[in-house]
């Protein structure tokens, strides 16, 4: 499938093949967006990216949905469609002035580890303390 996508690849794309983590963090500190175009229980890529600063372009769909704000963090596309993609991309484009990194920075902190583990102990100690 890799031959077949990269014969119909234009010479602007390059397949990169599996990458360690500070390469892959490399890369999304310096790309202007980062484009999500699959449906995933909680994604954990955008929320990387956004981590980094960077404003995300997603389809509107599964986890996304509730990591990234339209016109704040990124911009969405709502059908599987090249077309509507398009029409996500030009937003975020034109739109682009407006994302501010540190802000999509701070969003994406409530995602982080140490955000979980303090929300998860909160929940477990206030289910103790109504089970009693």
């Amino acid at each position: 499938e890799r031959k077949f996508l990269e014969s119909i690849a234009g010479d602007n794309i390059e397949f990169l093949g599996y990458k360690d983590d500070d390469v892959v963090k490399e890369y999304m500190e310096n790309c202007r967006a980062f484009i999500f175009p699959g449906e995933e229980d909680f994604g954990i890529a955008p929320v990387e990216a956004m981590a980094c600063g960077k404003p995300v372009l997603g389809y509107f769909k599964g986890g996304l949905c509730e990591t990234v704000i339209a016109g704040e963090t990124g911009e969405f596309f709502y059908e599987p469609t090249v077309e509507s993609m398009e029409d996500g991309l030009a937003r975020l484009m034109y739109n682009e002035k407006f994302y501010k990194a540190h802000s999509i920075r701070r969003h994406a902190t409530q995602f982080s580890r140490e955000e979980f583990e303090k929300k998860m102990k909160r929940t477990v100690k206030h289910v103790m303390m109504h089970a009693q």
